[in-house]
């Protein structure tokens, strides 16, 4: 079919040329891990989005972001059409961002499960907010 490849190729571009970071996760072991991760998702951590596959996303997130994750996880193979989480992402270089990740589920079956999910960037609102918390209330209003 070559109709088959070019939608493949356009499908692979769309994917690659995403603002937002994208990867595709194995969530059939207790570590859900990256499959394929496009070139926003790899800049944001500061890695080639190539280096991602195989890394469990655990690996990349706050200590206290992987329960979330796993909840949103086991939301979205449970059949729940879009689960939406506030993630603490740590940087290679060590720096923290913030993203609102989106889990769904793509596959599950006998073979395993596959999850996409989306980031979006929100670092930047949560400082905002951090701020706006620590104005006394007063201001606020």
């Amino acid at each position: 079919m070559v109709g088959a490849g070019r939608d493949d190729s356009l499908l692979r571009q769309a994917f690659d040329l995403a603002a937002d970071g994208i990867a595709i996760l194995d969530v059939s072991g207790p570590l859900a891990k990256v499959v394929l991760a496009n070139a926003a998702l790899g800049a944001a951590l500061g890695v080639p989005a190539a280096a991602l596959a195989g890394d469990p996303l655990q690996s990349w997130l706050y200590p206290s972001a992987a329960a979330e994750a796993q909840r949103a996880i086991g939301e979205a193979l449970a059949g729940v059409p879009r689960v939406r989480v506030e993630l603490g992402l740590v940087c290679a270089n060590g720096s923290r961002s913030w993203a609102q990740a989106q889990f769904r589920r793509l596959e599950h079956g006998a073979e395993g499960a596959l999850a996409l999910v989306t980031f979006t960037d929100i670092t930047d609102r949560k400082a905002l907010e951090t701020a706006a918390g620590s104005l006394p209330l007063e201001m606020v209003g």
